[in-house]
């Protein structure tokens, strides 16, 4: 079965992409460096490729993976509520020390009325009769 046009396609540009990294590696390396792997490679090809297997297949030591960045793995979405503004007890305390009409002291005016009618009107009349808070005249 022959491979198709697009994976053919797909493999050259990963062996080019190949050829550039190493290319740029090695521009990392001293020329001395070079001339002797040049020379390992004429010699003993067989040998050279089985050693940087073996380098390759070694686990990478603990101070290797430090420098290596982590890699970024998908957490799934969880969307967080926005966070509640809560109000603070200092400025309640406050607001309740200097409110200038606190909310349990505020009489309405039917509770004024009541104290004015038993102030100045100390005589019961025949016809009035009291239920509850209000009186019927």
């Amino acid at each position: 079965m022959k491979p198709s046009v697009i994976t053919q396609v797909t493999m050259a540009s990963v062996h080019q992409r190949f050829e550039e990294r190493l290319e740029e590696e090695l521009a990392k390396i001293d020329p001395a460096t070079l001339q002797y792997l040049e020379q390992l490679l004429a010699e003993n090809a067989p040998a050279v490729r089985k050693v940087v297997q073996n380098v390759l297949n070694e686990p990478i030591s603990q101070e290797t993976q430090k420098s290596l960045q982590k890699p970024l793995i998908p957490n799934p979405f969880q969307p967080r509520p926005p966070p509640r503004q809560r109000k603070s007890r200092k400025k309640q305390e406050l607001l309740r020390e200097y409110d200038t009409f606190p909310a349990q002291n505020i009489r309405t005016v039917t509770d004024y009325q009541n104290e004015i009618l038993d102030l100045f009107d100390d005589a019961t009349h025949e016809e009035e009769e009291s239920k509850g808070r209000r009186f019927i005249r």
